[in-house]
């Protein structure tokens, strides 16, 4: 409570339905967390059709909250809180549900015999990879415990409306990569190493121009999408938005890479590293809001640290444990994309500056010139087809 009080700036008798969101994100982290082994049963498997449908599921349950807090006459962020974790716990229970009735390996077997050296290699494993979880998702909820300390609640409202949107544009390029996981997961166990690396390669190249497909339009037209989807558009909501699209763009690159490291297994060094520069960010955002840099150095420090030096990590580790070809992952990944989205661009700022386009318009051409031009400038005729 005293935390609440003296770091959060908090509206004037909102004390109480802050503790009780607060609470019920932690009951749904919680279910988020232990849900994790289902999800890895299901990816193993391959049955990402069930991920559709229960994506579907949690998408169709949101919606019915947001209709129902249209109608409620109580507390409207509490409510909202307490829906979202039974949402949650709901989601946990129907994954579980289908992995205990048809994979043998989720049921309760009392008569199979522990491997105790087997128990402690996924222990160890499970430990080091939570370490870097942990302070990956650390660093994401101080950034907003910062805006909130330094800003206020306006600025908050505008990143909660920025993670929104770019959580939807995130959608597309998410489900490629659960696709790509199991796959390498499989090819590395078969001691398949190129497969691996080719995977790795293509999969960042799609990861990227899958977001870049979206994200470009948004970006380009980020002031009129917002003003109608919103009534009333926060302050710096936009420059959120767009550092967002710019990070996460900039992150397809690697992540990727971060699963052939994982599927490689050896994950001790790689998961300090990443963990040291998962807390730059923090240090980084609180000296440049204390000298009264403004709130897009908090994104700023993000892209620069969790995403860029974290890339580099995540590059390092695949060259030292997989023996990473570099060469060929500038050829066949990053200099295909970073030309192509040069030449949309380009397209992008002409089509802008001599057509005097409507903004609904405006959307259109420009995602059928990222469409066209990534297309057309990233991929080579074998991925084409």
């Amino acid at each position: 409570i005293l935390f609440f009080q003296f770091v959060f700036n908090i509206p004037e008798g909102r004390l109480i339905a802050t503790i009780v969101v607060y609470a019920s994100l932690v009951v749904s982290t919680a279910y988020s967390v232990t849900i994790a082994p289902y999800d890895g049963a299901l990816n193993a498997h391959e049955d990402l059709h069930i991920f559709s449908i229960i994506g579907v599921v949690d998408c169709l349950l949101r919606f019915l909250i947001a209709l129902l807090l249209l109608f409620a006459n109580t507390d409207k962020l509490i409510l909202y809180g307490i829906l979202m974790a039974i949402e949650a716990w709901g989601i946990r229970e129907i994954t579980k549900y289908y992995c205990v009735k048809h994979y043998d390996e989720c049921k309760q077997n009392k008569s199979i015999t522990a491997d105790i050296n087997l128990i402690k290699e996924m222990i160890g494993f499970a430990g080091w990879n939570l370490l870097n979880a942990a302070t990956a998702m650390i660093t994401l909820y101080s950034m907003n415990i910062i805006i909130n300390h330094y800003y206020g609640t306006i600025y908050n409202a505008a990143m909660g409306v920025a993670t929104q949107l770019t959580g939807v544009l995130m959608a597309f390029s998410l489900n490629m990569q659960k696709a790509l996981t199991p796959a390498m997961m499989k090819q590395e166990g078969a001691n398949n190493r190129d497969a691996v690396l080719n995977l790795s390669y293509i999969g960042s190249k799609f990861a990227f121009v899958i977001f870049a497909v979206l994200g470009f339009p948004v970006y380009l037209s980020i002031d009129w999408i917002l003003n109608i989807w919103l009534t009333e558009v926060p302050e710096y909501t936009n420059v959120f938005c767009r550092l967002l699209i710019v990070s996460i763009m900039l992150e397809q690159y690697f992540v990727l890479l971060a699963q052939a490291v994982l599927a490689q297994g050896d994950v001790k060094n790689y998961s300090i590293a990443k963990s040291v520069v998962n807390s730059i960010p923090i240090i980084a955002s609180i000296i440049t809001c204390t000298i009264g840099l403004s709130a897009s150095w908090v994104l700023i420090n993000r892209i620069l640290f969790f995403v860029g030096i974290g890339g580099l990590i995540n590059l390092y580790f695949c060259v030292v444990n997989l023996k990473f070809s570099i060469r060929s992952y500038l050829y066949k990944t990053v200099f295909p994309t970073a030309i192509s989205t040069g030449i949309v661009i380009a397209l992008l700022y002409l089509s802008n500056y001599y057509c005097n386009l409507h903004e609904p318009l405006k959307v259109i051409t420009a995602c059928v010139i990222t469409l066209i031009g990534f297309f057309v400038f990233s991929f080579n005729q074998s991925e084409r087809n």
